[in-house]
């Protein structure tokens, strides 16, 4: 199996120089080259075949991870770490460009002796590597710890960057040997799910944030917590860990046995995470400092790897339209992020308490609960998204929101109904309709393929309503085998009339008529157009897009014809 998964290593090695900078050749050799062309076809001119990719290398990360998490008990982690460093060291960053920064920040002191706290790279404007460079306008952003480990491999470098790039990587896959090394002292379940959690590999090894870094000085800080050896000393480097991005710092006041104080420094250096989540862009490497709390909340870690999933799967949005911050990148992101959260509280509720309760009815009510919850988060974060947008794009995102209003309630009465009436199929197969059900909104509301897929499953739901209606009411025997209460099963057939009529007129109304649809259809095909357009600009070498260019686009009154749609050069 280590075989395989090291086969599977080369593979992710291979496809990362898909995305490789246009304007970085890193070798100037015949065969390179040809290489190099091939793979960024797939990268760059194949994006929604490289999407399906990138899925698949998730889905295998996981799936390896999951074998050594539950049959590597005689694995040795050391072995898997190091099979696993060799490897990525190779990988190219495929989804960040933060690794340059790194790079060209220390390079502002080896090379030019300057203070980077103070000038910002395009300061240095005859500079070659600022051609692959991004974010030349800001100051150096990280603590001071981390210049300073940086500064080590740009001196060895001598000024050479393909030095410099792969001095750099052997400084993060170090670090990451470092941490599999102290947590194997410790458990070697921990080393193992270290050194093989998918978050960690692509966003630490084959990305190269320096997260990691910080994160595997606070595994160390930790390790030796807990060896109680020399308290000031582990406590000097976790203070050196939150030296490289604060959010660290909590773990300073972290005890070997004070497990409520331990638990106030999680929450603590949760909250900081939650608020960035809600007030800024959600990205999969800010999570990786919480794996610094492995030794103490294992379990949680471990109940929290769907939303890990759903964090890796997010960067499908920028391997997509190859580019962050752009209104549609961040929907789909958020959109991807709020299901796969929403996913993983519902396995934790099935898991601690559906199963856990022989009640019909709790499990009724718990799963209620969690479909309302998904809901209401649903909701709130399609408003979110509607500051990040234009104009335009905010009037498709409005008519969205009031789809969504309608169709997540119609989806939870269908789920409840499916609970109460339908006796004989299994729990589990219950579970798994209710979830496609509900996966039927955010497919049908967010593919803005509303024209033809959405005017046929609507009359299909509406149909599945109906159907409960008769059920509940010519075999009240259906639901009663539960021992429900009949004013609660008279309460569940009231609701799903009222929603499925209420459902009907708003469909055949003027907001959620066919027109509408149609109208959201060319929106959608205006802003695919606006896509291909930046793609085509991005691949002739313009390192930054002017953003008079951007097709904008003008939806007129419903009463004119949907070639009023225009497209403003």
């Amino acid at each position: 199996m280590i075989f395989l998964y090291g086969l599977f290593l080369i593979g992710i090695t291979v496809w990362s120089y898909g995305l490789i900078d246009i304007n970085l050749t890193l070798f100037n050799n015949h065969y390179w080259e040809v290489f190099r062309q091939w793979i960024i076809q797939l990268g760059y001119f194949n994006r929604q075949t490289n999407v399906y990719v990138y899925i698949g290398i998730i889905i295998g990360l996981f799936a390896f991870y999951w074998y050594f998490y539950k049959y590597g008990k005689k694995t040795n982690p050391l072995l898997v770490g190091f099979i696993v460093g060799s490897i990525l060291l190779f990988a190219y960053p495929a989804l960040s460009h933060d690794l340059f920064n790194y790079i060209f920040d220390a390079k502002i002191v080896t090379t030019y002796h300057q203070n980077p706290y103070f000038l910002t790279p395009e300061h240095f404007r005859g500079d070659p590597w600022l051609r692959f460079m991004h974010w030349t306008h800001r100051t150096y952003p990280y603590g001071p710890t981390f210049i300073l480990f940086t500064l080590i491999p740009s001196f060895l470098a001598m000024g050479k960057f393909i030095l410099n790039y792969f001095l750099f990587k052997l400084l993060f896959i170090s670090s990451y040997w470092l941490a599999i090394f102290f947590l194997n002292k410790k458990n070697k379940h921990w080393a193992m799910i270290f050194a093989t959690q998918p978050l960690i590999l692509m966003e630490g090894l084959v990305n190269s944030h320096n997260d990691l870094i910080g994160l595997s000085l606070a595994v160390v800080g930790v390790c030796l917590l807990l060896d109680n050896y020399n308290t000031l000393f582990s406590r000097l480097i976790l203070i050196f860990s939150a030296g490289i991005k604060y959010i660290t710092f909590p773990l300073v006041f972290v005890q070997t046995k004070n497990t409520k104080l331990n638990n106030l420094v999680f929450l603590s250096f949760i909250g900081p995470l939650f608020y960035l989540s809600f007030t800024r862009e959600i990205h999969p490497w800010y999570f990786l400092s919480i794996f610094a709390f492995l030794p103490f909340f294992t379990k949680i870690i471990l109940d929290f790897s769907i939303f890990f999933f759903g964090l890796l799967i997010s960067n499908i949005s920028f391997i997509h339209f190859g580019v962050m911050n752009i209104e549609d990148q961040l929907i789909e992101k958020n959109i991807i992020l709020l299901v796969f959260f929403m996913l993983n509280a519902w396995f934790l509720f099935v898991k601690y308490y559906i199963f856990k309760k022989s009640s019909e009815f709790n499990k009724l009510v718990a799963y209620g609960l969690i479909i309302l919850l998904a809901a209401i988060s649903h909701l709130f974060m399609l408003l979110k998204t509607v500051p990040f947008s234009s104009l335009q794009i905010q009037q498709l995102l409005l008519s969205d929101i009031k789809l969504t209003i309608y169709i997540v309630p119609v989806l939870f009465i269908i789920s409840i109904g499916l609970f109460l009436c339908i006796r004989r199929i299994p729990f589990i197969l219950k579970i798994g309709i209710s979830i496609l059900l509900i996966s039927l909104d955010y497919f049908l509301v967010h593919t803005r393929l509303f024209s033809v897929e959405y005017v046929v499953i609507f009359p299909i739901i509406i149909c599945v309503e109906i159907f409960l209606i008769v059920v509940s009411y010519k075999k009240p025997r259906f639901i009663t085998s539960y021992r429900i209460n009949p004013v609660l099963q008279f309460g569940v057939f009231f609701i799903i009339f009222l929603t499925a009529s209420v459902g009907l007129f708003h469909y055949f109304s003027t907001d959620f008529g066919i027109k509408t649809l149609y109208y959201q259809k060319a929106i959608a095909d205006a802003i695919d157009e606006h896509k291909h357009t930046w793609e085509y600009n991005k691949i002739q070498n313009k390192k930054e897009y002017d953003k008079t260019n951007l097709i904008s686009i003008k939806v007129f009154p419903k009463e004119q014809n949907i070639s009023g749609i225009s497209y403003l050069l």
